[in-house]
């Protein structure tokens, strides 16, 4: 365990310094989960995405994105004088984090060059913060629409999570369903309060399901 303090310490902090709006420069890190299938459902997906949204569809929560946050807006789109291109082998270790090439190239460019992070750093901070988040056991693999709400959604992951506290975490939704779950993180890795907030209408939501196949998501 001291052992992977330590490697998440020594990944994240590389780009530490103050807030502020240039690369390296920002508060926390959030790290957005998507809802593969509500994504999925959407008109087109399946033509757009057909890794993740194909025939099987077995994806559950996938990354979104780690997104440099500060305590009130974000960097994005910096110059940050780095490659802008994803390396090929650095996008084949993402895939089973998120499904996507295109998201990851999108990623990159939007978000990635703002944390200071070598482009490998980067995504091995994304898939450590991934790694971290223990998914309740109702999300992970389910077969039937889920209706919820967004404060049984944050109960089930603080009880999952020892340590996460419910404000670490802000849920979204697209109008009646749950489109994201955004986790927030200091810059050594631990959960922190997150500035940004839920985005999900009070009273009960609906996770669609995924469909047959083998479980493809972390």
């Amino acid at each position: 365990m001291r052992k992977l303090f330590a490697l998440v310490g020594a990944i994240f902090l590389i780009a530490a310094g103050p807030s502020g709006d240039q690369p390296g420069r920002f508060d926390y890190y959030v790290l957005a989960l998507s809802w593969s299938p509500s994504f999925c459902a959407t008109p087109n997906a399946a033509q757009t995405e057909p890794r993740q949204c194909g025939v099987d569809r077995p994806y559950a929560f996938v990354v979104h994105g780690l997104w440099p946050q500060n305590e009130r807006g974000y960097p994005e789109n910096c110059a940050a004088g780095q490659p802008r291109t994803v390396d090929p082998a650095i996008s084949a270790a993402m895939l089973p984090f998120t499904p996507s090439p295109k998201l990851i190239q999108h990623e990159w460019e939007r978000h990635g060059m703002c944390t200071g992070l070598p482009q490998a750093k980067y995504f091995e901070a994304a898939r450590i913060l991934r790694n971290k988040v223990t998914i309740p056991p109702a999300y992970v693999e389910p077969v039937a629409p889920i209706s919820t709400s967004a404060s049984k959604l944050r109960a089930s992951f603080v009880k999952a999570n020892p340590g996460m506290s419910g404000d670490a975490l802000a849920v979204r939704c697209n109008k009646t369903r749950v489109s994201e779950v955004w986790l927030c993180f200091t810059r050594g890795g631990a959960y922190r309060a997150c500035t940004v907030r839920d985005q999900c209408d009070a009273g009960q939501v609906t996770m669609p399901p995924i469909r047959a196949g083998k479980k493809a998501s972390p």
